[in-house]
């Protein structure tokens, strides 16, 4: 996966799935520190200077703007956790901001995708997408709940989950419920192939 930023806030992101693609990514989720999922679009692109908007989001958010059934503007604003605006003017380092009132204001901002702006997705375009995130929010219903089985376990025993899915993104896990809850990854998912082109820092 690229580096997209590295910010004390945030720690080092890095893109996880791209969404819209016009020789750099417009619009994306990247992952950062604690593998916190953040919603970014990119929203300015001058001459001297770029801007993003990264939203701290969830699993939930990211598939529902996938199916359609919120619109883009929504999966931004929806999660109350959250926003920064990232601006990377030439010749200078980027920085960053935190809620910035201008540019999240649900109303009047021009820097959020546009009102009632959906995906409008070809039949099957972010299917896989959308599996790579469901099998993701499965294995952390699966984690939580193994945690909470861990209270109530007297012996120890193992267990195997598979998850296969249309695309063949398969994940297999082998949790050993104890104190603490073990999971070790055997097999990830395919990575998103994301190539250098994608560095941000080339403003």
């Amino acid at each position: 996966m690229n580096e997209f930023f590295d910010f004390p806030q945030t720690g080092r992101m890095v893109y996880e799935r791209v969404f819209l693609d016009m020789g750099a990514p417009l619009l994306f989720v990247c992952k950062g520190a604690d593998n916190k999922r953040y919603l970014g679009v990119c929203c300015q692109v001058e001459h001297k200077q770029k801007k993003w908007l990264l939203a701290e989001t969830n699993l939930d958010t990211i598939i529902q703007m996938l199916q359609d059934k919120i619109t883009i503007r929504d999966a931004f604003l929806r999660v109350n956790k959250q926003k920064y605006t990232i601006i990377k003017e030439a010749d200078c380092e980027p920085r960053i901001i935190e809620n910035d009132l201008e540019d999240w204001d649900a109303d009047n901002s021009i820097y959020l995708p546009d009102a009632g702006e959906y995906m409008e997705a070809e039949p099957g375009e972010f299917e896989e997408d959308i599996v790579w995130f469901t099998s993701d929010s499965r294995i952390k219903r699966m984690m939580s709940y193994a945690g909470m089985l861990q209270n109530s376990v007297s012996r120890n025993f193992e267990y195997n989950i598979n998850i296969s899915t249309k695309s063949q993104a398969n994940r297999k896990y082998n949790i050993k419920l104890e104190r603490p809850v073990i999971c070790k990854p055997i097999k990830d998912a395919e990575q998103s192939i994301i190539d250098n082109r994608y560095s941000p820092y080339a403003a």
